[in-house]
């Protein structure tokens, strides 16, 4: 199964089908027809119910070792599937065999074997930053954009490293309302960001004591992004009035974001 799994794109089918020992296709023929054989082939179990059956057979999910080790089997092999469709339906499915079939509570788990497995590997802590924080709460929390009041979309340009992904992130996220980590996720799949993204998703903030709310924490991040932006243009809008000059509406711009900049 595991070595099938790379080759599973959308539109493709695999199903396993167990013939009694000793017995091959053509000898399972002779012996039942072709309509016995064929009866076989329709009987034969989905690769999700196949890779499920299984996985459950190695774990107890009454308990929470149980289904933490479910996830630990089920989730390596999920990743293997490069089909975006099919890949998304396992993780449900495996949502609804842990008892959690609300994306955000699996992300939550899942989030942790991601965590535990970059401790294995001994990859090093995420550095913090705003733009990290914002990109990994807005992975993990699609909803947040809800809360921002202005469009990204006016930032495009700037040279803050970070700054286009954000972008993109937000805007995918406004187009899909109900967009969650997996779907958000699956738009750079295979891309140089996959991994990095990945990882923001599975990224536990080391929160302070004072920062018990993720959406402030969100938010707060966000306005420094916000002002790391604002000074950029700033500083470009300037050292472009010293060299050829501005245009009116580029000092009117000017004008404004030295007005409105916080502090």
């Amino acid at each position: 199964m595991e070595q099938a799994l790379p080759y599973l794109n959308d539109g493709r089918q695999l199903k396993f089908m167990f013939l009694p020992d000793g017995e091959d296709p053509d000898t399972y023929i002779r012996q039942y027809g072709q309509d016995g054989f064929e009866q076989q082939v329709a009987q034969a179990m989905t690769l999700s119910d196949f890779m499920f059956t299984t996985l459950l057979q190695q774990v107890d999910t009454s308990s929470n070792e149980g289904k933490a080790k479910l996830s630990t089997l089920a989730v390596p092999l999920i990743d293997k599937v490069p089909g975006g469709t099919l890949r998304l339906y396992l993780r449900e499915m495996l949502g609804k065999k842990l008892g959690l079939p609300d994306e955000a509570q699996l992300q939550q788990l899942l989030s942790k074997h991601g965590q535990d497995a970059q401790k294995k590997a001994g990859q090093p802590e995420i550095k913090r930053t705003p733009m990290r924080e914002v990109i990994a709460l807005l992975i993990q929390r699609p909803d947040f954009v809800n809360s921002l009041e202005f469009d990204m979309a006016a930032f495009e340009g700037i040279e803050v490293a970070g700054l286009n992904l954000l972008i993109s992130i937000v805007e995918k996220c406004r187009a899909n309302p109900n967009i969650t980590t997996g779907q958000l996720l699956e738009n750079w799949r295979g891309s140089k960001n996959e991994g990095m993204l990945a990882r923001l998703a599975a990224w536990e903030l080391p929160l302070s004591k004072d920062e018990d709310n993720t959406l402030d924490v969100f938010l707060d991040a966000m306005d420094k992004v916000i002002d790391q932006c604002v000074k950029q243009q700033i500083e470009k809008l300037q050292a472009k009035s010293r060299t050829v000059g501005l245009s009116v509406e580029e000092m009117r711009e000017l004008q404004l974001l030295i007005l409105n900049r916080p502090g």
